[in-house]
């Protein structure tokens, strides 16, 4: 089995949700964070069950959609990186490719 990794921000999200919950509905908050745990495990078991973000220049990028949530994360030999938790009802961030651009244009001007 891989280890799962939190970064920093994944972390700050999963500890400011939890308490946003807990502050309307104690139930709620733990139901997340079960949820949320229930997820990394099948992440250590399963690295490849989400999905591959198309048209990412990061090879290795998944999503994993649990519940009202998105995980983004990055599978190497034996780690899976959880890069952010997000609400699924915030899009992702997009990464524009300019292929005519001429990166070597204006250089030491």
């Amino acid at each position: 089995m891989v280890k799962v990794l939190l970064s920093s921000s994944a972390r700050a999200y999963l500890r400011k949700e939890a308490q946003y919950l807990r502050q309307r509905s104690r139930p709620a908050a733990e139901a997340f964070l079960a949820r949320m745990r229930e997820a990394r495990i099948n992440l250590q078991r399963f690295p490849q069950m989400g999905f591959q973000k198309a048209g990412l220049p990061i090879p290795g990028m998944r999503s994993l959609i649990v519940d009202a949530y998105i995980i983004d994360y990055e599978v190497s030999a034996d780690t899976v990186l959880i890069l952010a938790v997000r609400p699924s009802q915030i899009p992702e961030a997009s990464l524009t490719v300019d292929d005519d651009f001429d990166y070597e244009d204006d250089v030491g001007d």
